[in-house]
């Protein structure tokens, strides 16, 4: 069985059509849809939509605000058709980003401890609660001349993100001793 589809209608020409809805809400709706102006909505919208844009990238919502058109106060006024720059003002398809809040993924020099890092993992294995200035010491011993106090900080994001990988592992294998 072939599906078969309506004519394609807006939801004002459903309502028109429809027999549940009373014949004085049909005339009503027709007289408000004869009065609306494209034109005005849209330069209605566009100044809803700055508005919007303003708070949501306002610290604390002090932002002035436009006031929309009444289109009321100007009934005979001619309306000339917005330019293509104008209708893009309208809609904003991507938000912008604020690039120093996304995470950096890329690396920006070689990593110093990738040919030590065997053994680090077996020092933390051993010795669970050794720090990070407690192993560069440890390594300047062990590979004298390539390993400074200057780079403690990224020895402590490496171990720190071994350890919560770690965590993570170890919770998922209690997890799944205690569901059997």
């Amino acid at each position: 069985m072939a599906k078969q589809y309506d004519k394609a209608l807006t939801p004002y020409q459903r309502i028109l059509n429809s027999p549940h809805v009373q014949q004085g809400v049909k005339d009503d709706l027709t007289a408000m849809y004869l009065q609306l102006d494209p034109v005005t909505l849209m330069s209605e919208l566009k100044v809803l939509q700055n508005n919007l844009m303003t708070f949501a990238w306002n610290i604390n919502g002090s932002a002035k605000t436009e006031h929309h058109a009444d289109k009321r106060a100007e009934p005979n006024q001619s309306h000339t058709a917005p330019t293509e720059s104008e209708v893009l003002d309208y809609f904003r398809f991507e938000k912008p980003k604020d690039k120093r809040s996304l995470p950096r993924t890329w690396r920006t020099r070689k990593d110093p401890f990738e040919h030590a890092w065997d053994d680090i993992k077996f020092k933390l294995q051993l010795e669970p609660h050794c720090t990070a200035p407690e192993i560069i010491e440890w390594l300047s011993v062990r590979y004298p001349g390539q390993h400074d106090m200057g780079q403690v900080r990224t020895l402590q994001r490496r171990i720190s993100a071994l350890r919560l990988r770690d965590h993570t592992y170890q919770a998922k294998l209690t997890q799944l001793m205690q569901t059997e």
